[in-house]
């Protein structure tokens, strides 16, 4: 009788801890990971002084700062822009449900070293004709 006493008196204590173990852990976790964090932007605080020592001007704003402006005759994105214009509205084949989509679809299917025949090749030549003002301006 004397050990059920004992026994009985030591479950209470034992699901006490077992629920303050399971309430205490994810705060654990919590802090675990907050010095983990803290020790990891510890290291990156060093690495970003140890760049700006070494090498100011290394940041992003500063680099941009720095760069040179690219003249308007040199630009090629003002360029592509200009003969994105030159191509008529629509003209890509398989954009507006032109008629044009089923050359595209057969030319897909060809295997690389197969020559177009006569058909295809006048085909080609007219879509790509109505287009033919942006070649020079592409060229450049």
């Amino acid at each position: 009788m004397e050990t059920e006493a004992i026994t009985t008196s030591r479950r209470p204590l034992l699901r006490k801890l077992v629920w303050i173990a399971l309430i205490a852990s994810p705060f654990l976790f919590l802090l675990a990971w907050r010095g983990y964090e803290w020790y990891l932007d510890r290291d990156l605080r060093e690495a970003i002084a140890e760049a700006d020592r070494l090498d100011p001007g290394w940041r992003l704003a500063d680099l941009e700062a720095a760069r040179a402006d690219i003249p308007d005759a040199e630009n090629a994105a003002l360029q592509v822009l200009a003969t994105k214009k030159l191509i008529p509205a629509g003209w890509f084949p398989g954009r507006s449900g032109m008629p044009d989509t089923l050359l595209e679809e057969h030319l897909d299917g060809l295997p690389p070293f197969q020559r177009l025949d006569e058909r295809q090749n006048k085909r080609l030549d007219a879509v790509l004709g109505k287009a033919s003002a942006a070649l020079p301006a592409a060229r450049k």
